[in-house]
Formats: structure tokens, sequence, C-alpha cells
């Protein structure tokens, strides 16, 4: 299967779709094709690890941005995507958005998953990388495990 068809970006200031939330984390996984009993797996799977339990009924529009953030990630993992491209994953969260977040992503990590992430959050870097490229000024100023 091609990289793309396997992979999802999640941008930093992420874009819901209008709707509800449920929408928004039916979202990957119908345009994957996925079976429905598939994706509601998943989605349940995402909601429980990111804490967002109730609010499937909630207008993506009426979220703060560590919500639409958790959102967007649950989003992208419910997609059923084994390679996840992340950019400032933690970015628009508050400090108990952020603890959801990197234990999502350490759960999804430790299942298989390919994490490639951006990040200025060195405890996220610390605490996911198996390889880290610090850039300084657009060129590699360091590479380690």
């Amino acid at each position: 299967m091609a990289l793309r068809r396997r992979a999802v970006y999640l941008h930093q200031q992420p874009y819901l779709l209008a709707g509800t939330v449920s929408r928004n984390l039916r979202y990957g996984g119908k345009a994957r094709c996925l079976p429905r009993a598939r994706i509601e797996e998943l989605i349940s799977k995402a909601v429980e690890d990111l804490g967002l339990a109730g609010f499937e009924g909630r207008s993506s529009r009426a979220l703060s941005g560590g919500e639409s953030q958790r959102v967007a990630l649950a989003r992208a993992l419910a997609s059923g995507a084994d390679v996840l491209l992340l950019d400032e994953p933690t970015a628009s969260a508050d400090e108990a958005s952020g603890v959801l977040i990197m234990r999502a992503l350490r759960i999804r990590h430790e299942s298989g998953a390919t994490l490639v992430f951006s990040t200025h959050d060195r405890e996220l870097a610390s605490s996911l990388a198996t390889r880290v490229i610090r850039l300084e000024g657009g060129r590699i100023a360091g590479e380690g495990a």
C-alpha cells in the first residue's frame, strides 16, 4: 500500500470540519473506506485515550485550542493510519491536554505506529523519540538516539 494511504498529517493548528466532534472523528475512517465496525472501534479507542468521552455531540467550532488538538489527533488515530506526521502535536494544548496527547502518542508508538514529529517540547521528544534530529537555522545541528 502506498505510504500516502498509510499516513496522516496533523498540523499544529488543526482544521476541524464543521459540525460535531463525532462527524470529525468518522471522517478519516470513511475516507479510507474502512468497515463501519472498524471505524467505531478506532473511534472508541481514540476517544478513551484522549479523554474525549461526552464530546461527540459538541460543535467542533465551540472547542478550545487544546480540545481541538485532541479531537484532530483522535480523528487521525481513528483513520487507522500507521504513520503519523505531526507538527507540534502539543502546541495548543494546556498541561492536562498535553499529558493526554503524549499518552495517546505513546500508546500508538508502542502498538507499532511510526511517529514523525516536529516539536520544541524536549519532554515530548525525549519520552517518545527513538531518533532525534535537532535543527538550527534550517540545518542539522545534531542527531542521536
